[in-house]
């Protein structure tokens, strides 16, 4: 092909079922050089395909005949990315380092890499299902992301996963969909339902070429299983397919405005969260509602179901309390929850770009926050996880390299850790219970220090020849320097939050 562009044509080798190796037909096949974006960059590129170490156990192609007769490939997969064989396996124990740190640890270091990571224990079944948690990053290099206080913000979503049997090998492999919350965006990507190789793989509007990429598979049974209460089936992990999908059909329309933007409070990873909250609570109210349920769980109070359904209500608690970190629930949150019940009198959905409303549900703003959160809560509640990474896989582009998604001010510590303890010091809601065990404790050490005080002349009284306005300065005063300052320094940026 014409400088910088490589030629599209590649000499393949087909996959023969009957020998389960790479000796089937010869065929000359097209991928075509995609044209440079706005940015000059590229979108994917055939360049040094062949040698990429993503390759290694063949890929999967996706397209059509061209008139000449010859396939005119628009969508590529790594077959390795989706056995059920992980290059690395990791107790539980090791969950909470690998969510935090390891899972994008080196991601420059790792482009053009895959690499799939399982933490626990994932049964091989086929028709095994669960939910998916998709996280991207950002494309350096010199005309790649513009970054703001150098936070990478990527890109969040939820998506199902289901061990079926490939048609072709015949092994049992990965698939997953995504339910993706996607603003009008100039890719052309369209909120809803997304198959992997549509979304990551297709050479024309795929992220698998130019950005790094997380999907980490949860398995956690009373969330991923169904529940059979006497014939009457019930599905958590259906419900929240289906709030995706209600969600996804609201930013196609805009909610019949036809446009559909970002802001601080309205995005993939705030609605996705949303489509969340709505699926849990509807879940939630159809066991409390359904006489039949409640008297079989109390009639079987040590089923295994029962059990089950008992660690899917511990999941909801510690959900909500992510997704509402103050202890109210956004009010558009709890009118669109209410609309899709049926319990409000007005039948349309609301959206609120308040301050306000932003604060209420902080943890679910950045993507990569998020996804760690949430990821923790599953794992607290005793999930595994197999981890799907990619690292701009696929042809070679030279001129950009992957970034990992970042919390505030990204990478750049202390300030990143700072900012995030700060925020959870400051927005972590007062509860009636702490407030009491606050003032508790500070009643028991007032008996102890007051008379001992008193006692060794430490503590004196005098009357201060002061007025009522230079009282209270002196009070702020003290409020401020040394009260406040020292304990956002010494007791919040110096000590991790649990």
């Amino acid at each position: 092909g014409s400088k910088p562009c490589p030629t599209g044509f590649f000499q393949v080798n087909h996959y023969n079922p009957e020998s389960g190796e790479f000796d089937g037909p010869e065929e000359i096949i097209f991928i075509p050089q995609q044209p440079p974006l706005k940015n000059n960059n590229f979108k994917s590129t055939p360049n040094l395909l062949e040698k990429s170490p993503a390759g290694v156990a063949g890929w999967y192609i996706y397209g059509a005949q061209n008139r000449e007769g010859i396939f005119t490939v628009q969508a590529i997969k790594p077959r390795r990315l989706f056995q059920l064989e992980p290059d690395l396996s990791l107790p539980v124990s090791q969950g909470l380092t690998y969510i935090e740190t390891d899972n994008w640890r080196n991601t420059q270091e790792s482009r053009g890499t895959i690499k799939e990571v399982l933490v626990g224990s994932i049964p091989k079944e086929k028709g095994n299902q669960a939910l998916v948690i998709h996280l991207f990053g950002g494309i350096g290099g010199e005309n790649g992301d513009k970054l703001l206080l150098g936070t990478v913000t990527g890109h969040f979503s939820y998506g199902l996963a289901e061990v079926i049997e490939e048609p072709i090998t015949k092994e049992l492999i990965w698939s997953i969909d995504y339910e993706q919350i996607y603003a009008h965006n100039r890719e052309g990507i369209i909120s809803g339902a997304n198959t992997w190789d549509n979304y990551m793989g297709n050479l024309q509007r795929g992220w698998l070429g130019t950005r790094p990429v997380s999907d980490v598979i949860v398995e956690f049974a009373p969330l991923t299983e169904e529940y059979n209460f006497d014939g009457l089936i019930l599905s958590p992990l259906q419900e929240l397919e289906k709030q995706l999908k209600i969600m996804a059909a609201r930013y196609r329309t805009g909610d019949g405005t036809g446009n559909s933007g970002v802001t601080p409070t309205t995005s993939c990873v705030q609605d996705s969260n949303q489509a969340l909250y709505i699926a849990i609570g509807n879940f939630k109210d159809k066991i409390s509602r359904n006489p039949t349920i409640n008297t079989w769980l109390q009639k079987h109070p040590e089923d295994p179901q029962t059990l089950k359904f008992a660690k899917l209500i511990a999941l909801e608690k510690d959900l909500l309390n992510f997704l509402a970190p103050q202890g109210i629930v956004r009010p558009d949150w709890q009118n669109n929850a209410g609309v899709l019940a049926g319990s409000r009198e007005q039948k349309y959905w609301v959206s609120d770009q308040t301050l306000q409303a932003a604060l209420l549900s902080w943890h679910s703003i950045l993507p990569r926050n998020a996804a760690d959160e949430i990821s923790q809560i599953f794992l607290n509640e005793g999930a595994s996880f197999w981890f799907v990474r990619t690292n701009q896989v696929g042809g070679f582009n030279p001129l950009i390299f992957p970034l990992a998604p970042t919390r505030l001010f990204g990478e750049t510590k202390p300030f990143s850790l700072a900012a995030r303890r700060l925020l959870i010091a400051i927005l972590t809601p007062i509860t009636l219970t702490k407030m009491m065990i606050g003032l508790g404790i500070l009643a028991i050490y007032a008996v102890i220090a007051i008379p001992w005080g008193l006692a060794s002349g430490f503590l004196r009284r005098e009357k201060q020849e002061q007025s009522w306005l230079q009282n209270i300065r002196g009070i702020m005063t003290i409020f401020c320097l040394p009260a406040l300052i020292e304990e956002i320094v010494f007791r919040v940026f110096l000590l991790p939050h649990p």
